[in-house]
Formats: structure tokens, C-alpha cells, sequence
């Protein structure tokens, strides 16, 4: 009996130590938020809305920005396109495709391209 318990615990540890051991590194989105100057009361709301292949919209958050900020998103599975509205009155110009594994990377500063809502 001793001998069967040993060998679970063996077999356990070992599987849990394989499974926290990835290399693989989590599906994120990372924006950093640059635009404007650092002011401690301008809060930008950003409205992140994920597409899937089709061009259908899966899911969208709306996080609060202050110049300066980097915040990270898991995005939907089927998600392989990210649009960002700033304040429901602009819209950053570029789709930013998102990476299949690992992080994508968004900055956004003065000198990315936004187009007001019409």
C-alpha cells in the first residue's frame, strides 16, 4: 500500500511540476497609454473591442487611462483584432492584429494616427 501511495505522490508532483514549467507565455494584450501630457486629473476612458476573422465584434472593455498607464488584457479566444476608441469620441486609425500566443504590444502616444467618430 505504501509502495502505491509513493508512486501517486511521485506521479503527481512530477505532473504538476510539468504543467507549471511552460514555456509558453499567456495570450495578453499590453496598451500603454502615452498620449497627452502627465496630469494628474486627465482620465481618458479606453473602449478596447476584440474582432474575430469574420470582422465580428466578440467582446469590447472599457478600461480608465491616465497618461503614463500600462495595463494588460487576456483577450477572447476567437479575438484576432483589437480596434480602440478614446472616450467614445475618437478612434485609434489602426486594427492591431493580436498575436496568436504570447503578448502583443500597443503603445499609444502623440504620434499615433486618431480619427474623430463620426
Amino acid at each position: 500500500m505504501k509502495k502505491i501511495l509513493s508512486f501517486i505522490l511521485l506521479f503527481t508532483t512530477g505532473l504538476f511540476i510539468s504543467t507549471s514549467c511552460s514555456d509558453e507565455e499567456e495570450r495578453m494584450y499590453t496598451i500603454d497609454y502615452e498620449r497627452g501630457v502627465h496630469h494628474q486629473d486627465s482620465v481618458y476612458a479606453l473602449k478596447m473591442i476584440e474582432y474575430n476573422n469574420a470582422g465580428d465584434s466578440i467582446i469590447d472593455h472599457t478600461l480608465m487611462f491616465r497618461t503614463g498607464n500600462i495595463k494588460s488584457l487576456h483577450p477572447h479566444p476567437q479575438s484576432t483584432q483589437l480596434e480602440i476608441l478614446i472616450d467614445d469620441t475618437l478612434r485609434v486609425q489602426d486594427l492591431y492584429p493580436l498575436n496568436g500566443e504570447g503578448r502583443t504590444y500597443i503603445t499609444i502616444n502623440d504620434q499615433t494616427v486618431i480619427e474623430k467618430i463620426k
